[in-house]
């Protein structure tokens, strides 16, 4: 039997993720360090109609390999007050990035 979970923050019927081990039925699923849905448990791709960010005082821990974390920041770690950051460990190797420059906008 596949359990499914509803994740609020999805936008229309692509709101499940799927744990198909008959094993783990009804349990729930583990999320990643980085406090994520593992991707292998998405059975859709995500849709969202917007997304809220909230300023962080510090920059996130470094992401589990293959994985990256976007952040808006409030100018004390990586990044001015209002950017919005991104950090991505791909090859061993974790880099981050600014994705919107808030004071060139």
């Amino acid at each position: 039997m596949t359990t499914k979970i509803i994740a609020d923050m999805l936008d229309s019927t692509e709101k499940t993720i799927s744990i198909s081990s008959s094993a783990n039925s009804g349990k729930v699923p583990q999320l990643n360090t980085s406090g994520l849905v593992p991707t292998s448990l998405i059975s859709t791709s995500l849709s969202f109609t917007d997304l809220g960010l909230l300023e962080k005082s510090a920059d996130p821990s470094n992401p589990a390999e293959g994985e990256a974390t976007i952040w808006m920041s409030d100018g004390t770690g990586a990044g001015d007050d209002g950017d919005i950051m991104i950090k991505i460990t791909a090859g061993g190797s974790t880099k981050t990035a600014t994705l919107i420059d808030f004071s060139a906008v």
